[in-house]
């Protein structure tokens, strides 16, 4: 599995392959006078643009690849692109709560250790599975692993099937009547118990390492809590 963490050091300082990166950019018209959002939108076309003009093409990896590393850096995100069997984690996670430099290394594995076994856990969840190393979709694993990840993930669905819904309001947290729909979830609730479970494999090696020091695993429950109104969870 490939990563792309950050930026590309590849293009980031070789000021020719910048420029044919942004040729298009600067054809556009009152550039410096767009929105963000316009800009977005522009960019989001353009992009669209140029990967139609691919579309039933041999995949040209490294060129579009690098395009999409360079999209989306104005979220604070991590990805996972199984057509290109990488995962991609951005420049704004880098800093806290999911990263210091400062910070014990117990709970940079619990904060960013987590993210990144999200992503890859990805790679092998429900739809991750289905793409090869090359980032082809093909059934490369055998029947019987496939059986035995359904059943798994058969109680993966019930489990949350019966998960109650929590409302967050003026500080207190609330029942409400809904509960997770597990067969809509199902990918990220594999990813969320991967990346779980890899954070907590790695600060038990460095709990035997450095006894002396606790563990802090603090990070798994507070690091990542969003926030939806009741007519969105509704509709999901």
């Amino acid at each position: 599995m490939k990563r792309f963490i950050a930026y590309y050091d590849s293009h980031l300082f070789d000021l020719n392959r910048l420029d044919n990166f942004y040729r298009n950019i600067a054809q556009i018209d009152d550039f410096e006078k767009l929105s963000f959002l316009e800009l977005v939108d522009k960019f989001d076309r353009m992009d669209t643009e140029e990967r139609l003009k691919n579309l039933g093409q041999p995949k040209k990896s490294d060129e579009l690849e690098i395009k999409g590393a360079f999209k989306l850096n104005e979220l604070v995100t991590a990805l996972n692109w199984p057509y290109y069997n990488k995962i991609d984690i951005r420049i704004g996670l880098l800093q806290f709560p999911y990263f210091g430099l400062t910070l014990p290394k117990s709970f940079n594995y619990g904060a960013i250790g987590t993210v990144i076994g999200h992503e890859v856990t990805h790679g092998f969840d429900n739809k991750g599975k289905n793409y090869d190393e090359n980032g082809s979709m093909e059934e490369w694993l055998g029947r019987e692993f496939q059986e035995r990840f359904r059943t798994r993930a058969d109680c993966f669905e019930k489990l949350y099937n019966t998960t109650d819904v929590l409302w967050y309001k003026n500080g207190m947290v609330l029942k409400t009547n809904l509960t997770n729909n597990g067969a809509f979830t199902l990918h990220e609730n594999i990813a969320d118990y991967g990346g779980i479970q890899l954070s907590l494999r790695v600060n038990v090696c460095l709990l035997k390492k450095q006894s002396s020091r606790p563990v802090a695993i603090a990070p798994l429950a507070t690091m990542a809590v969003p926030r939806y109104s009741l007519s969105h969870l509704d509709s999901r």
